[in-house]
């Protein structure tokens, strides 16, 4: 028995095929009527030809924020060139930057000198959200983090809803394990 299923997608369509009882998922965008290939995905530490898109891409993180100019996105890529510390880490669909996060792993004195990995900044482009890129793009960042031998890796998030909580469980991370206090300065 052979069934197939389609449903539509903004940005394509997902084919689910089940046959004998097993099932395939696969993403295809269309190129033109009857014709279909896979979207090409690509996680990868991102470069300084992807600046402007990380920075357009993060006004979907704070919506209100406002966009640093030219000389000052320069001046941030060169101390996070400089930096072997310092990683953005970005998943691509078709060339396009749709999720990203800041990677910043932290040498360490105490746990026997392993460092620990802070993961900031994770946002998806509300147009390409719920459909796994984010939890893909986490599982890749936290396996560099394992890679460079850090023990731990934190993330906080701002946000308060309990889906956003839920993706970060999905993700692998607790927050039953340790409490956050952040401070901020004052604007004058």
């Amino acid at each position: 028995m052979l069934i197939f299923r389609c449903y539509g997608k903004a940005f394509g369509l997902i084919l689910l095929v089940q046959l004998y009882g097993c099932s395939v998922m696969t993403n295809f965008s269309i190129l033109s009527v009857g014709s279909y290939r896979e979207k090409e995905m690509q996680i990868r530490t991102l470069i300084e030809e992807d600046i402007k898109d990380l920075v357009e891409l993060y006004g979907h993180l704070n919506p209100g924020d406002p966009v640093p100019d030219e000389e000052s996105m320069q001046s941030i890529w060169e101390k996070t060139r400089k930096s072997s510390l310092i990683q953005y880490i970005g998943l691509t669909i078709e060339s396009q930057l749709v999720s990203c996060c800041q990677k910043v792993v932290v040498p360490n004195f105490s746990r026997s000198g392993q460092p620990y990995c802070l993961i900031e900044n994770v946002v998806t482009h509300t147009d390409h959200r719920n459909r796994g890129y984010g939890k893909k793009l986490l599982k890749y960042t936290l396996s560099l983090a394992w890679d460079e031998g850090c023990y731990k890796v934190m993330l906080m998030s701002g946000r308060k809803e309990e889906s956003v909580m839920q993706f970060y469980r999905d993700a692998g991370f607790s927050s039953d394990e340790k409490r956050a206090f952040v401070v901020r300065r004052e604007h004058e």
